[in-house]
């Protein structure tokens, strides 16, 4: 029966050692510290997402709101199927020339 002792029993020949009072505040500070870095790396990934969906919101306000836009249907398309990733693409290469006064469509003066 001796061959079949289970994980969470001991045997009789083993002994049990225990952790000094030095050992278990140093596991408790790792635990700890490793705790900290967890939740900042959390804090860092909720800020980054909070920051793309602004981004979104905002260019699809921008598209949405802009006649001028130059291929602005292919724009909405894109910002609204794509999500957060189309909306930081168009915020990035369209909106940021179309405040500087690049990517409008001008109209064209026909003659009479």
């Amino acid at each position: 029966m001796n061959n079949f002792t289970l994980f969470a029993q001991t045997s009789s020949s083993t002994t049990m050692t225990t952790m000094s009072p030095e050992d278990a505040a140093g596991a408790t500070a790792l635990i700890a510290g490793v705790g900290i870095v967890m939740m900042l790396v959390w804090l860092v990934f909720i800020g980054l997402a909070i920051t793309a969906f602004v981004l979104w919101i905002i260019s699809l306000i921008h598209v949405l709101q802009h006649q001028d836009v130059k291929d602005r249907t292919t724009w909405i398309l894109v910002v609204l199927l794509a999500g957060t990733i189309g909306g930081v693409i168009y915020f990035f290469s369209v909106k940021r020339q179309y405040d500087r006064g690049g990517m409008r469509e001008m109209p064209s003066i026909q003659p009479n």
